[in-house]
């Protein structure tokens, strides 16, 4: 039976009203600050304890401005998770200089309701469109006005055999359950755990049954964006070839090679760092890998690669430069 070759581009929009925001909590000691998001400002008036909700980018930038210390600026890029409370310390070090530290991240509380709550109702949006190449893409959108429930359904037809092939995508809270059908009764099942945010592109070529899921240890994706961790196989390949190297500069060029072309978790990042000799050769490749971690939230973990709390201190001052 001849199969249906089509693939198939679904901008669900509807998934950005289910994705379950995140929070940040920055908080001092007694010294009051104001707090900007993305250049949006928090808190006009400054204090000593500010939490913002209902944060659904991916990365955000916070600044954070002490009026009494000269209207001082520090920076902190924040990876947000979603369903967790991030939270950032704003305090003085020991030589007087002001810095804000990453604290971790906790379950996200309750926000207090502002309103009576309403009764749930349902949206549907129906979409239709041609493709360049002929194709009739029907999209229809059905959701509560809860924002966690509903399904999105999309169906293309191929104009010359009048095959199609139906996405449907079941929204539960912050799963979503996708299924793939053929007109030619070839069906390929995904479950996406976890949230989606923002306009997910979903993309799935029906000349193929095999499954496009991709598992990343904590969570299953149909679709990823951006950089991904590297594999535990290539990351230990990676490794031993750093090993492998007799001298230190060339551990380090190596070490940088491999850092470029991927994208590390932070304890990958610590174990190439525990391959270097010296405290410098350390410092150095913390201070480049950086800009390639996944998870900077986690940047914290490599300072058990160090010796000394000196080196710590000059790496943090580096990364509240960037």
């Amino acid at each position: 039976m001849k199969k249906l070759h089509i693939t198939i581009v679904l901008l669900l929009a509807a998934f950005t009203a289910m994705a379950q925001p995140a929070a940040l909590e920055v908080f001092s000691d007694g010294e009051p600050f104001q707090v900007s998001i993305d250049g949006k400002v928090i808190n006009h008036k400054p204090k000593t304890s500010v939490t913002e909700y209902d944060i659904t980018a991916e990365h955000i930038r916070v600044l954070v401005t002490l009026p009494n210390q000269n209207n001082l600026k520090i920076k902190q890029p924040i990876m947000v998770r979603p369903g967790k409370l991030m939270k950032v310390l704003v305090k003085q070090k020991n030589n007087g200089k002001w810095i804000t530290r990453y604290q971790g991240e906790a379950p996200l509380p309750q926000k207090k309701a502002t309103q009576e709550p309403v009764e749930t109702e349902t949206v549907t949006v129906d979409n239709t469109s041609t493709t360049q190449t002929g194709e009739q893409v029907s999209i229809n959108t059905n959701m509560n006005s809860d924002g966690e429930t509903g399904n999105v359904t999309a169906t293309v037809t191929d104009p010359e055999t009048g095959e199609t092939v139906s996405v449907n995508a079941n929204i539960n809270d912050s799963d979503v359950n996708m299924t793939v059908t053929e007109s030619s009764s070839s069906t390929t099942t995904t479950t996406t755990g976890g949230n989606m945010i923002g306009n997910t592109t979903v993309t799935i070529n029906t000349s193929s049954t095999e499954s496009n899921t991709t598992n990343t240890g904590e969570e299953t994706t149909q679709t990823t964006t951006g950089c991904q961790p590297m594999g535990s196989t290539d990351f230990n390949s990676a490794k031993n070839s750093i090993s492998s190297k007799t001298f230190e500069d060339s551990k380090i060029t190596t070490a940088k090679q491999i850092i470029k072309a991927n994208c590390l978790r932070a304890d990958q990042i610590k174990q190439i760092m525990e391959v270097m000799d010296y405290e410098d050769s350390r410092l150095e490749i913390a201070k480049f890998a950086y800009q390639y971690c996944f998870d900077p939230n986690n940047y914290y973990k490599i300072n058990d690669a160090f010796e000394y709390e000196l080196t710590i201190d000059d790496l943090n001052e580096y990364i509240e430069a960037q």
